[in-house]
């Protein structure tokens, strides 16, 4: 039998025994890849199984359990592959195999979106591996954790000191592109740009995608800073570049954006022209759309922008997308001057959109429509929602909205104490 399996194994079969016979598959013939993977991983975990229990000794066990959570991983049970990773480094501590299982339980942690129960994976590999050579990797996927739960101080922290340790030249190449990302998120886009500079001015290993997001980074650091037309020359650079298809599409989407901001209409309509709507995928299909739509608002062509709009939304399955659809046909509405249809329109969008900025700038939105159609109770009722809101603008908007209710209703009190908590810094920069 054993000479059986290792013929079979030589011609690329697979050998299985039930009772006095061998029954041989071909992987090959099987109808899809799915069936092909899945048949080679169970023989692969029934032959890791064998060799575990005929030698148990931790110097192969480790690496063996590894190698099966990896199997598990591979078959889509992340459960099973989850537990797997995390005995590894409880029963064989002292084996190469405990740090690199911290460290993939940390990574599938994080393609499942479970960011906090990652960190602690990473951590821990950190405290108990310090000298492992997969150091700076580790930090960088720490530090993404750390942007991902919201704390970008935190991960622009440890994007800069990876980037003075200096562990090589790839891993500070990504620490200065991933401390521009937490800078930019942290509205500081001055000095965003100097480390896209760092990432940019290294030349040698960086990849055409990597060169397309960091443009793409850098031309919104020149936006934010008020300098569009280093913006537009920022993409065009990259468009020059040999810049994958998928980035092709973002840059172009970008470039239409910053055109479209500067009034610079026309040349917006051209580039996208370049762009096939049918082939964009969700996010940037919205993005087309809100764009185009804007551009239209703009030529003074409000129903061809509504029109459009509402010829989207007609089309798109998923709430979330649909609500903010919905919020910018609601302000193409309220800019021709159809109030109450925005007001409709925005009630029943706010309760689809997930908690955020956007949900909370589309009932801000909520609040001045109301307000300007004379529904004070319901515009104060809404104001009162934002009041504590964590951006800036937004607070002071709310009370805005407030005091004006007040000073219609003659409470002049009310309405000084909310236009003082704006002008005293309340409805600014939140400590």
């Amino acid at each position: 039998m054993r000479v059986a399996e290792i013929a079979c194994g030589q011609a690329g079969l697979i050998a299985r025994f039930t009772g006095d016979e061998v029954v041989v598959y071909d992987p090959g013939a099987l109808a899809t890849e799915a069936e092909r993977r899945s048949l080679i991983c169970r023989e692969a975990f029934s032959a890791w199984r064998r060799l575990m229990l005929r030698w148990p000794q931790p110097a192969t066990a480790a690496p063996g359990h590894l190698l099966l959570a990896a199997l598990y991983e591979a078959m889509g049970q992340t459960a099973s592959a989850l537990s797997e990773y995390r005995y590894i480094p409880q029963a064989y501590p002292r084996e190469d195999a405990a740090a690199e299982a911290l460290l993939r339980c940390g990574r599938l942690k994080m393609s499942l979106l479970d960011y906090t129960g990652a960190r602690s994976d990473l951590l821990e590999m950190l405290d108990r591996y310090p000298d492992h050579p997969q150091t700076a990797n580790v930090h960088l996927s720490l530090a993404e954790c750390e942007l991902q739960l919201g704390d970008a101080t935190r991960a622009c922290q440890l994007y800069m000191r990876l980037y003075d340790l200096g562990v090589s030249s790839k891993s500070r190449q990504a620490a200065s592109l991933g401390a521009a990302r937490c800078l930019f998120r942290l509205k500081r886009p001055a000095e965003a740009a100097v480390w896209v500079g760092r990432y940019l001015s290294a030349g040698h290993g960086t990849d055409a995608h990597g060169r397309a997001r960091a443009r793409s980074l850098l031309a919104r650091c020149h936006s934010a800073t008020g300098h569009p037309a280093r913006a537009i020359a920022e993409l065009q650079r990259a468009l020059a570049d040999e810049t994958p298809a998928e980035d092709r599409v973002e840059l172009l989407l970008e470039l239409s954006e910053v055109l479209a901001a500067g009034e610079q209409c026309g040349r917006a309509l051209v580039v996208m022209g370049n762009l096939d709507p049918e082939r964009l995928d969700g996010e940037q299909r919205y993005r087309y759309v809100t764009a185009l739509a804007r551009l239209y608002q703009r030529s003074g062509l409000d129903d061809k922008a509504a029109g459009l709009l509402r010829r989207q939304m007609g089309r798109t399955l998923e709430p979330a997308r649909w609500a903010r659809l919905a919020v910018e046909l609601a302000r193409c509405r309220a800019a021709a001057g159809d109030c109450e249809d925005a007001r409709l329109i925005l009630v029943e969008a706010v309760g689809k959109l997930p908690p955020g900025p956007e949900a909370r700038g589309a009932v801000c939105d909520l609040a001045e429509i109301c307000l300007s159609e004379r529904r004070y109770e319901q515009a104060m009722a809404v104001a009162r929602q934002l009041i504590e809101a964590d951006e800036p603008d937004i607070r002071t908007r709310a009370k805005k909205v407030l005091a004006e209710a007040h000073l219609t209703r003659r409470e002049y009190r009310r309405a000084a104490e909310c236009l003082a908590s704006v002008g005293s810094g309340e409805g600014g920069a939140k400590p």
